[in-house]
């Protein structure tokens, strides 16, 4: 005999079915706060960038260039060397690139720097080699200019005004970096000179070497100085910034080759 059982199914209810049933929206994902402000903070650094960039290529375009510290060249011509690409229309370009990759082996020129003075004006400040003097080469075709220590700067064949000519010594081979090639003794007696002259402030145009190495200085256009041999040098510097001034106006000739330290007349013998 069979048993009846009472079967009760648990059914979903018809709300419930529905909501299974209804397709499943995404969810969005939430940005960080962090990633929010790094994103805006980015989008503004390249927008400010773009804008930068557009005013430095627009408006630092250079209308002036001035220079300081320049005794050599037309500055026409140190213009020309140092804006010498086709970038170097623009200030911030040539103040870079003086900083990070600046121009080299410009004659006469130990350095230089770029001053902004306006985005379109800028002033140049050049830091020249430091020369002395210079000698003609044995060729006659370039003048060898050297330092206090005789050591040759450049060798060129342009004049730069308010520098000694050397005469009656001769320099066979000259090289940049190196010593004047001349004998021991004339180097000695010329460089004693020239940092004598230098100290006691004294303008020469000239100085003579004469075939027994005896020193000869023009002073101006008028006043022949008659030094002799190197002995008392000093002495004979140092009484001679003494003298100078009081022979103003005057055309002659001031001996100082037989002045000693028993000997100490100096005569000076006016032209006719």
């Amino acid at each position: 005999m069979r048993k009846e059982y009472d079967v009760v199914l648990d059914l979903p209810q018809e709300d419930s079915v529905q909501e299974e049933l209804r397709p499943k929206r995404p969810r969005r994902k939430k940005i960080s706060k962090f990633r929010f402000y790094f994103l805006n903070i980015f989008l503004g650094v390249v927008i400010l960038g773009i804008i930068a960039a557009i005013f430095i290529y627009a408006g630092c375009r250079i209308q002036k260039v001035s220079f300081e510290g320049n005794t050599v060249y037309a500055e026409e011509d140190l213009k020309n060397q140092i804006l010498n690409d086709k970038y170097s229309f623009n200030s911030v370009y040539v103040y870079l690139k003086s900083v990070f990759k600046p121009v080299e082996d410009i004659p006469f020129v130990e350095s230089y720097h770029v001053k902004f003075n306006s985005p379109t004006s800028i002033t140049i400040q050049i830091e020249q080699k430091s020369m002395m003097a210079y000698v003609m080469s044995a060729d006659g075709e370039n003048q060898v200019y050297f330092d206090d220590d005789g050591v040759v700067q450049e060798i060129s064949t342009l004049h730069v005004d308010g520098l000694m000519l050397i005469s009656g010594i001769t320099v066979e081979d000259p090289k940049k970096g190196e010593t004047l090639g001349i004998e021991e003794e004339q180097l000695e007696a010329l460089l004693s000179m020239t940092k004598y002259i230098k100290k006691y402030d004294i303008t020469a145009s000239a100085i003579y070497f004469d075939e027994a190495g005896n020193l000869y200085i023009t002073y101006g256009d008028s006043i022949q100085i008659e030094f002799g041999n190197s002995d008392y040098m000093s002495e004979k510097v140092m009484r001679l910034s003494y003298i100078l001034p009081k022979l103003e106006g005057m055309t002659g000739t001031l001996h100082l080759e037989d002045w000693n330290t028993e000997n100490t007349d100096i005569v000076f013998e006016k032209a006719e």
